[in-house]
């Protein structure tokens, strides 16, 4: 029978899972919630990767107020 990865295996096994959750796209906010972590361990640990993040997103459409 395999033995179980370590609790450092696992932890890097959940951080490539956050990279690549991220890079297909997913929120921070959400990949916090999937993952049940915070949204600042996310960040933290994707900056950390070397992630490059992508601009904050928001209200940015036609008729938003915060139109740029």
């Amino acid at each position: 029978m395999p033995r179980p990865p370590s609790k450092r295996g696992v932890q890097a096994i959940r951080r490539e899972q956050m990279k690549k959750m991220y890079e297909s796209g997913m929120k921070l906010r959400d990949i916090a919630a999937a993952m049940n972590v915070t949204f600042q361990c996310v960040h933290q640990i994707l900056v950390r990767m070397g992630v490059t993040m992508r601009p904050r997103g928001g209200n940015t459409g036609s008729h938003s107020r915060h139109r740029r």
